[in-house]
């Protein structure tokens, strides 16, 4: 199937745009009710319901999703739906957020149908295409990991200059400090030194006056 999920923020269900159902049974209903658990990113998501494995891609806010065997493994439904969505997004990418549900059933259901005989006759073809989606995946998860370690560390740089700006200024105010405190002590020790010359000028004089008054020197 094909379906738009809803936008962010809404409380709307997924609308399924086109669908294709080669089996009967539940698996309608059963997809359906995983659609609606779907997460809104950009992702794969699958889910394992009574040896059914129900596959989703999600991919700006279009979801492509098919139904397989357990047994088959993800690699095949994957390279299934990347195939999907290259179809998809060439010929009806323009009215994905406008189309009403099931609107696209008739144009793109038998290019559903086509696809999954197509799959079923090659699948070698479809492993190959799913192997290349995740090695490119992988590194887009490297690349991404990577800028968000030096956008970090970007972070920890400007946190690293701020903080060596303020040891800066700390440093500077403790220096005018210094210098405030080396003049008082000097002024202070100037002031010491000044009544204790005149202490000794003083007793000096008081000397002179004792002598002088003993010895008439007047």
């Amino acid at each position: 199937c094909v379906a738009r999920a809803p936008p962010p923020g809404s409380d709307a269900g997924y609308v399924v745009l086109a669908d294709h159902t080669a089996f009967s049974g539940n698996f309608k209903t059963v997809s359906f009710q995983c659609l609606q658990k779907l997460p809104s990113r950009n992702d794969r998501f699958t889910f394992t319901v009574d040896g059914h494995t129900f596959n989703y891609l999600v991919n700006d806010r279009v979801v492509y999703g098919v139904v397989a065997q357990q047994e088959v493994g993800k690699a095949l439904p994957f390279g299934f739906l990347e195939k999907v969505k290259e179809d998809f997004l060439i010929k009806h990418a323009g009215v994905a957020m406008d189309a009403p549900e099931g609107s696209l059933d008739k144009k793109f259901g038998p290019k559903l149908q086509q696809f999954m005989h197509y799959c079923e006759s090659n699948p070698s073809e479809f492993n190959k295409i799913a192997q290349v989606q995740q090695r490119v995946q992988e590194v887009k998860d490297i690349v991404i990991e990577n800028i968000d370690k030096v956008l970090e560390r970007g972070e920890r740089i400007d946190t690293l200059v701020e903080k060596t700006d303020t040891l800066k200024f700390h440093a500077n105010q403790f220096q005018k400090q210094g210098t405030m405190l080396r003049r008082r002590l000097w002024w202070d020790n100037m002031k010491m030194k000044a009544i204790f010359g005149g202490v000794i000028l003083l007793v000096i004089l008081v000397i002179v006056l004792i002598i002088c008054g003993v010895a008439n020197c007047w």
